[in-house]
């Protein structure tokens, strides 16, 4: 599960000092199109029309240019983006939802023949949404993984942490069968995410809020890795007996590392998800024949 985030926090002080029951907008990107990786639906299609060549070209200097710590640094985007593009519309998109993109490359081949039978969720979902679009099956792919799986259990865990209850409107049946009339034109106009929600708010909200960049509670993981938890991080992913050297290819988290400490590239998602992963089979497994 995600750490908690400022979000969290401030629904605690909201539980716990004002009120016992509030509503969350959970769902309605799943519904709407709201994530940035749905963009990846027409940026696809355009990026096939370019040249090899030109291909070529932005690949090489995005591999120059260096992505620094800031989430929306458009070098980072740009590279998670360009690293997929050439697949189909569920190929980008599980390479994007992924903590390292390209499982041929990342993973061990005997890691990766121990899980061979065990069904990918989001292939499985794609399959139950065969006849629609593009956009239309990668929203419903969330809608039956990542929802479900994550945000919907951090945000009842953190609401029931503080005798919340937390309602989500969106995910109310009825809005859901309407939502899925809507046409995708209205969810995803060019670029633009959230198109209908956005027409419906315009005359509620200023304009400055609607226009906003999507933002998400964030903790300041990028900046704490290379600083303050900076030993710490060491200590857990480079020690000798790590559970990731029994899955991952030889190097990978070692490059991660330095990758991200010299602010060259973003990591704190691959990162961070290590460190909670070491911690728990730490807590969990005991220490003599620790790795697996």
């Amino acid at each position: 599960f995600k750490q908690k985030t400022a979000y969290d926090i401030s629904l605690g002080l909201v539980g716990s000092e004002m009120c016992i029951r509030d509503r969350s907008g959970t769902g309605a990107d799943e519904l709407f199109a709201g994530y940035e990786r749905y963009r990846a639906v027409p940026l696809g299609q355009r990026w096939q029309a370019v040249p090899n060549v030109g291909k070529a070209v932005i690949r090489r200097l995005l591999e120059l240019a260096p992505s620094g710590h800031g989430k929306r640094s458009l070098a980072h985007r740009a590279k998670r983006f360009v690293s997929s593009a050439d697949r189909d519309a569920l190929g980008r998109h599980r390479e994007i939802v992924s903590l390292f993109p390209g499982a041929d490359t990342a993973f061990r081949p005997e890691f990766l023949e121990a899980i061979d039978n065990v069904d990918d969720p989001l292939c499985a979902a794609a399959r139950s949404a065969s006849g629609m679009s593009d956009l239309d099956r990668l929203m419903h792919v969330d809608r039956q993984t990542l929802l479900p799986g994550d945000y919907l259990a951090k945000d009842d865990r953190t609401s029931m942490a503080v005798s919340l209850e937390l309602r989500v409107p969106f995910l109310d049946h009825t809005f859901v069968e309407f939502a899925a009339t809507v046409p995708e034109r209205m969810k995803l106009r060019g670029l633009a995410t959230q198109h209908l929600l956005q027409q419906a708010a315009s005359e509620l909200l200023p304009e400055s809020i609607i226009q906003r960049p999507k933002h998400g509670f964030e903790l300041p993981v990028a900046h704490w890795i290379g600083n303050e938890l900076r030993n710490h991080v060491s200590d857990l992913l480079l020690a000798p007996d790590a559970l990731h050297r029994s899955v991952l290819i030889e190097g990978l988290v070692d490059r991660t590392m330095a990758d991200h400490l010299s602010g060259r590239e973003n990591r704190r998602r691959e990162i961070w998800s290590l460190m909670a992963l070491e911690m728990w089979h730490r807590a969990s497994v005991p220490t003599v024949g620790r790795a697996v």
